[in-house]
């Protein structure tokens, strides 16, 4: 494995390039920088030694290290009124830069990561050579070339674990508009493996195509447990992606299973969506399966849920539909429900005066 003493090795690597943007931000003293990295939160707070640390490239850093090394350096050169190009300040940049550190040093065998925000602020650093011209300024890398280098380095598995959703989406979107099906589906097979946040989150910023894609995969044979975790995580971050999420979910699930998932919605605080779980189970199932559903949330306890299915039920216009769950909630003992749909189709029938002789 190779190892922060590698004078050209992947830590070095990185390591070189903050130097190399520390002083194009005007060079930065540590305590400035502690400074400027406490000021962004907890989260990024570094004392002196780890800063010192990380510069030196003794050992490797953690992203949110390198994040918070990279902002600080960005907010010193602006204060300063020297502000630093907003390519060598770009976060997802330098995720990915983090990423390709990460994986050449998992793979004893890797020798392609030479680290391409370090080479542009090198050369932004070095100059013209002596002799020569000066030369226009490099254009920043487009979006495509941006994509080459991530999959070249990094890999689409790995981009769909561990880039940020945001990033990760819009990398999906670019494959996507490149045509590159495999690299999209491997991407998005590993990021199916995310958090509920983080599956949400890219789902919602990738669009309708690539997210209902994304949400499939994650359906696919989830457990009730995570499903319920996805249902929540959509209430109260992204309610525009719960309908479609709902639908997906409950679509192909047995009764016992949606069931299942209402219970433990209710165990966690109930949710606001649990009716549109009811709304979503009678489409396109039969009547059959209907009553099964409604027999089991009454068994169940779940009166409530119960009461809004089966005023759902009772919208139906189709009679036919109507009378062939009834049929079935009698055969399965559900009485009183089977009165109250049959007064759907003919109001108050049971209670009418006898005709008189």
């Amino acid at each position: 494995m190779r190892t922060a003493d590698d004078p050209n090795g992947p830590i070095q690597i990185v390591a070189s390039a903050l130097r190399e943007l520390r002083a194009l931000a005007g060079q930065p003293s540590l305590d400035q920088l502690v400074r400027l990295t406490k000021q962004q939160g907890p989260r990024w707070a570094m004392p002196r030694s780890t800063i010192n640390d990380k510069l030196n490239g003794t050992t490797a850093p953690k992203a949110e290290q390198v994040l918070a090394l990279v902002r600080a350096f960005r907010d010193y050169a602006a204060a300063a009124g020297n502000p630093l190009p907003s390519e060598f300040c770009e976060e997802g940049r330098w995720h990915s830069e983090w990423l390709g550190m990460k994986q050449a040093l998992a793979d004893p065998q890797s020798h392609n990561y030479c680290g391409t925000v370090a080479q542009e602020i090198l050369a932004a650093r070095q100059g013209p050579a002596e002799g020569t011209a000066p030369s226009a300024a490099p254009a920043e890398p487009s979006k495509t070339t941006r994509l080459e280098d991530l999959m070249r380095t990094v890999g689409p598995e790995t981009l769909g674990r561990e880039l940020p959703p945001k990033h990760a989406a819009a990398l999906a979107k670019m494959l996507r508009t490149a045509g590159r099906t495999v690299e999209l589906d491997q991407l998005l097979t590993a990021a199916s493996a995310r958090s509920a946040q983080a599956v949400l989150t890219l789902s919602e910023d990738a669009g309708l195509e690539i997210g209902g894609r994304l949400l499939r995969l994650v359906l696919k044979d989830t457990s009730i447990t995570r499903m319920a975790a996805l249902v929540k995580e959509a209430e109260h971050h992204h309610p525009e992606e719960a309908v479609g999420l709902i639908h997906l979910g409950v679509q192909h699930r047995p009764v016992p299973e949606v069931v299942s998932l209402i219970e433990t919605l209710h165990s966690d605080g109930g949710s606001p969506f649990i009716g549109e779980i009811l709304s979503a189970v009678l489409r396109g199932r039969s009547a059959p399966r209907v009553s099964e559903f409604l027999s089991r949330l009454r068994a169940a306890g779940l009166r409530d849920d119960a009461d809004v299915l089966l005023y759902f039920i009772g919208l139906s216009h189709d009679e036919g539909w109507l009378l062939e769950v009834i049929t079935r909630l009698k055969e399965r003992r559900r009485y009183a429900d089977a009165r109250r749909l049959r007064a759907v189709i003919e109001p108050r029938w049971w209670r009418r005066p006898p005709t008189p002789v």
